[in-house]
């Protein structure tokens, strides 16, 4: 049906006689709306012509088809070409007057009266021009941008729900300190005026007026205010509110002959508990259309435990401590017990900080001039110092962000380089002046009074995010040596920053350092408190899943506290990968809560197979069956394969990580796991496309409404980042729909020193291995961190036979999903499909304005995403050797963002020597994904021999599976590899390491079983503990003495073991001998 004849049955007095009835109308209302080829001015005319309450019940509806049109409207507004038509100012109005008219006990974000105290004043300015003529078609979709700079497109996000933050604990220290000057807030009323920054409306909006031309800004307040409003829309209990509204407004048309024109409000009575407000806002009538969550799970539960989670719970002010800083005390804690309690009751005592009170002895300069930010330190003991500054970026959960302090760590004032603090200073001012002005400025001083004594403290501000195209990536670069890059891009980006809360002492004395969970910025801290399903797009190392194991933990602590089960499952393609991210975020969940007993305590000492082996099944994590799953079982960390027995089954929370290596189609039976409408998070980088065939983007998944982006790369520096955001670009340009357009990404730290470098037209295998060369061993070799990345793996046995066995090399689909310090890409260029006139057309684009033929170099769609995943391997250096000329072309074209010269007769700036730790943790990564031979030349490296043969295996049974069913070197190879695992086992039992040597036994059975050797397929089977295995290949062997004696001693499935003593009656009763007889005997007797 159409628009009209759907509202034609609001208009019948009567016609809607139920709740359940008007479920239906708004559903048929809200789907004609969805389909509807009419535009947004004529269906927003015909709604607000329509009865009274239904504009707010459309609007209000968390239905996909009310989220669809909601957005319908933002996109029609933001392509006016000129002012606005007046429908969409009088809808704000209208949605703005019945939002700040709700009850007091619906909490809306103070924001929303802000907004609509001044957008009120718009009332007052002279009428708008003449609007645009009403266009017949629907809209068409906003065209990309291609390589061009402006402002992002704000999409609307959930609401900040309001939180009671408590008051902070006075410290428990020697000195006086004055208590928090925080009180417990109430729920702000929405009838209320709430004026926190005193914003005038009228000198507000003088002030934009002043900033964009009078065209433009009636369309971009109008957007503001409307996104606004559509925030405040996803709440349920103002959905609710709205339906009732118009239920009512509809039953009283029913009975009286006229009505007046504003909406009618409901009367409801002030809950007088929480019982009875929850009632109140959860009607037991429910909408059909709308989604029904599979558990009752309160908001203000999940938002308050992410606020604790990111914020200190000392004092008014955050207080964030680096993950090298833990590391510090634990070292302390671990050497002299008694010099960590004199810390730490120094350290509490600076805690005054956090409630504001800053004095000499905790708030002293570092450095007598400052470089852009102020750096600090507080005394602690002797002279050890703390260090720490002022930064301005903390979530607040409200629209603004805070000021807070970011300690570094504990360092001896002897050993303190002031030259690189200085550093910090004026790379930290690269952000810009805004970003300077926000860590500097203060609140007035609150005077609070304990007992007898006054004391000054001071508030952190509040202010508006900092948008990142505001960073200035100029103005500092003779303050800092060029010497302390990297080293700054280590503790500024990659270094993770912990709240300090009341249990942070007892729990570092417990938990390693990368135990905690960490402050997440502000568009983080937004997608993981996002109430509903959501896309999270960002480039590689942009912390999407971050957000994702940060949301299932909060998530789960939240319900476990209420006692209601919540099932949340995590996707991702990789077995090992799945059981890294369960043991980190068990780990991360056990450290939140400060269970007792630490998993690293419980864990067995040395290094695990389970942990590395792709293939290995682990027992006791799932039952045999999902149909036996139960609420115990959850949090699930699975492959998408084996999700595939979960047809019909009831999941909560669905988040899918690396979704961009999924099929559309596997998208869509993903989804078929949830029917939570608000459980579904799906993640990813169409960038990092790169296998055959796969064409997937995010926007063909039109079910979700809202698209949330990460743009700030925790991994790499600017040098890295520019150059990536570079081919990103040419990609959206020349290959628009290939690749989901993002907000270009940016860097937390500019090393303009860094950049990658290029080497073309390098033929001499020598000028290679010198530059590869240790600077002061002279040795050809490269470090457990660095990688050569090159094509395909004939490549790499070319480069392997060249140069030897002197460091991992890796195809670029082998390094997908992995991170080094340095990459060195080599013969990109040279072994590329792409042909140099291919590359010389995207250099004649861009420099001389030819037109660029997307179909005759489509190729080069495959190769940019190729080059884009090889560069954001690294997070420090990139090197680009090429031995032809195929790639000069590329090589000017990336000249601004490259390093074009480095001398060849010199090694590379870069350490080449690693710990046998390091060369360990590297072995583990590459044996999880596969690369065995790479594997078993890091533990080399790392000294354990043992390891590299049981990867050696491992990589020998690879090659075995990869042969032909047929081929005459099948068999031999599987036999060989059988007996290597035997070995290997034996060698780990003898060690008493009964887990790897079962796992190992386990393997080897398998090989048995290949090459139909059911004797030693048995025994190898009974070794790993698999005893109806052991039985069954007994039985298949004929040894029917074993497998009854399998099935006597250990536990056998009862249909194997039924059939296999009905087979041993026949063979004993044959066989005719007095024991044989006696053996079917006991057989038959029960």
């Amino acid at each position: 049906m159409d628009v009209e004849t759907v509202l034609a049955a609001f208009k019948v007095p009567g016609a809607i006689d139920s709740r359940a009835a008007l479920d239906d109308a708004l559903f048929s209302l809200l789907g004609a709306l969805d389909t509807a080829d009419a535009d947004v001015v004529s269906l927003l005319t015909s709604l607000m012509q329509s009865s009274d309450g239904i504009v707010e019940a459309v609007l209000t509806s968390r239905n996909n088809d009310g989220f669809a049109f909601r957005g319908r409207i933002l996109k029609a507004l933001q392509k006016s070409s000129s002012t606005p038509n007046p429908i969409f100012q009088r809808c704000a109005q209208r949605l703005g007057s019945f939002l700040v008219a709700l009850p007091p006990w619906i909490k809306v974000d103070r924001l929303v009266m802000e907004t609509y105290n001044t957008f009120s004043a718009t009332s007052e300015t002279p009428k708008s021009p003449k609007p645009e003529p009403n266009h017949s078609k629907k809209e068409k979709p906003a065209s990309k941008s291609h390589l061009k700079s402006g402002k992002r497109k704000q999409r609307f996000v959930p609401l900040h729900l309001a939180l009671e933050p408590s008051s902070p604990p006075e410290p428990d220290d020697v000195e006086e300190i004055p208590e928090s000057p925080v009180t417990p807030k109430q729920p702000p009323s929405p009838t209320t005026p709430l004026n926190p920054r005193s914003i005038n409306p009228s000198e507000h909006l003088r002030e934009c007026l002043e900033v964009w031309p009078v065209h433009y800004n009636l369309i971009a307040y109008t957007d503001k205010e409307l996104q606004t409003y559509f925030t405040a829309c996803v709440e349920e209990a103002v959905e609710e509110f709205a339906t009732n509204n118009l239920f009512a407004a509809l039953s009283q048309k029913a009975t009286l002959s006229s009505q007046p024109s504003s909406p009618v409000a409901l009367k409801q009575p002030t809950p007088s508990s929480p019982v009875a407000e929850r009632v109140l806002i959860e009607s037991p009538t429910r909408s059909k259309f709308r989604p029904q969550p599979h558990i009752t799970l309160e908001p203000n539960d999940i938002a308050r435990y992410l606020e604790d989670a990111a914020s200190s719970k000392f004092g008014d002010w955050p207080v964030v401590v680096s993950q090298r800083g833990i590391k510090h005390l634990r070292q302390y804690i671990a050497s002299d017990k008694e010099m960590f309690g004199q810390i730490e009751k120094k350290i509490k005592r600076v805690t005054q900080l956090s409630v504001g009170y800053f004095s000499p002895p905790n708030h002293t300069k570092l450095l007598e001039q400052d470089f852009g930010i102020s750096i600090y330190t507080a005394d602690l003991v002797g002279d050890l110092r703390l260090i720490y500054h002022i930064d301005f970026g903390a979530p607040t959960g409200t629209s603004d962000e805070s000021q807070f302090l970011r300690i570094f760590g504990v360092f001896a004032q002897s050993k303190i380089d002031a030259g690189f603090w200085k550093s910090v200073a004026a790379q930290l001012a690269r952000r810009g002046p805004e970003y300077i002005q926000r860590c500097a400025e203060r609140s007035a001083p609150v005077i609070l009074t304990k007992g007898k004594k006054r004391v000054e403290t001071i508030r952190p501000k509040l202010f508006p995010p900092l948008d990142n195209s505001q960073w200035s990536q100029k103005g500092a670069d003779a303050e800092i040596d060029e010497a302390h890059f990297l080293e700054l891009h280590r503790i500024l980006a990659l270094e993770k920053f912990v709240p300090l809360s009341q249990t942070f002492f007892d729990a570092i004395q417990k938990y390693e350092e990368t135990s905690f969970m960490f402050a997440v910025s502000s568009p983080e801290y937004k997608i993981i408190r996002h109430p509903s399903s959501c896309l999270v797009l960002g480039r590689s190392g942009t912390g999407k899943t971050t957000c994702m194991l940060f949301r299932m933990i909060g998530l789960d602590i939240a319900t476990e506290k209420s006692g209601q089960p919540l099932r949340q499952m995590f996707v991702t393609q990789s077995r090992t990968l799945a059981r890294r991210v369960r043991s980190y975020c068990m780990q991360l969940r056990q450290t939140e809560v400060n269970e007792v007993g630490a998993a690293a305590a419980e864990a067995m000492p040395g290094l695990s197979l389970l942990e590395m082996d792709e293939s290995a099944e682990e027992e006791g994590v799932l039952p045999e069956r999902f149909s036996e799953l139960e609420d115990a079982h959850f949090p699930l960390f699975l492959t998408y394969d084996q999700t595939q027995g979960f047809k019909g089954r009831h999941i909560d929370f669905l988040y899918v990580d690396e979704a961009q290596d999924n099929l559309i189609v596997d998208a869509a039976l993903l989804r078929s796991l949830c029917h939570n409408p608000h459980g579904l998070f799906f993640a990813g980088d169409t960038a990092q496309t790169i296998s055959v065939g796969s064409a997937f983007r995010f926007s063909e998944l039109k079910a979700f409404l809202y698209r949330l982006e990460l743009s700030t790369n925790y991994r790499s520096h600017s040098g890295i980042v520019n150059v990536a955001a570079f081919i990103v670009g040419l990609l959206d340009q020349y290959f628009p729909h290939s690749i989901d357009s993002l907000t270009p990404e940016v860097s937390l730290v500019d090393v303009s020193a860094h950049k990658p470098v290029f080497f073309s037209g390098r033929e001499d295998r020598s000028d290679f291995l010198r530059l590869i060369s240790d600077s002061t061993s002279g040795k050809v070799e490269l470090g457990a961190h660095q990688v050569i990345i090159v094509r395909d793996e004939t490549a790499a046995k070319r480069l392997q036979g060249d140069i030897g066995r002197v460091a991992v090399v890796l195809t670029l689909y082998e390094s997908k999903g992995m991170e080094f310090d340095d990459v060195l890409l080599y013969d990109f260029f040279t072994d590329s499909t792409a042909t140099a006139t291919d590359w010389r057309a995207i250099l004649h684009s861009q420099h001389e304005d030819r037109v660029f033929d997307e179909r005759k170099h489509s190729i080069l769609q495959s190769e940019l995403k190729s080059f884009y995943v090889g560069l954001t391997r690294a997070r420090e250096r990139v090197w680009i050797w090429d031995r032809s000329r195929k790639g000069q072309d590329m090589e000017v074209l990336f000249t601004p963002t490259t390093n074009k010269f480095h001398q060849l007769n010199m090694p590379l700036d870069a350490p080449m020597s690693s710990t046998s730790t390091e060369w360990t943790k590297q072995a583990q990564q590459y044996f999880s994904k596969g690369l065995f031979g790479e594997a078993a030349f890091c533990f080399k490296k790392a000294g354990q021999d043992w390891w590299a043969s049981v990867a050696s295996a491992y990589g020998d049974r690879q090659v075995a599976n990869r042969l032909p069913d047929k081929h005459p070197r099948r068999l031999p190879a599987f036999s060989e590899v059988a007996q290597n695992f035997v070995r290997l086992a034996q060698l780990a039992e003898n060690s008493n390491d009964p887990k790897n040597s079962r796992l190992l036994f386990l393997n080897a059975a398998e090989c048995f079983v290949a090459v139909v050797d059911h004797p030693s397929a048995a025994e190898a089977f009974f070794k790993a503990h698999k005893f109806t295995d052991a039985a069954y290949h007994y039985r298949r062997a004929g040894l029917f003495d074993e497998a009854i004696d399998v099935i006597k001693t250990q536990t056998v499935d009862p249909k194997v073991a039924s059939a296999i003593k009905y087979a041993a009656k026949f063979v004993y009763t044959r066989r005719r001998d007095v024991q044989s007889l006696q053996y079917a005997i006991q057989l038959i007797l029960p």
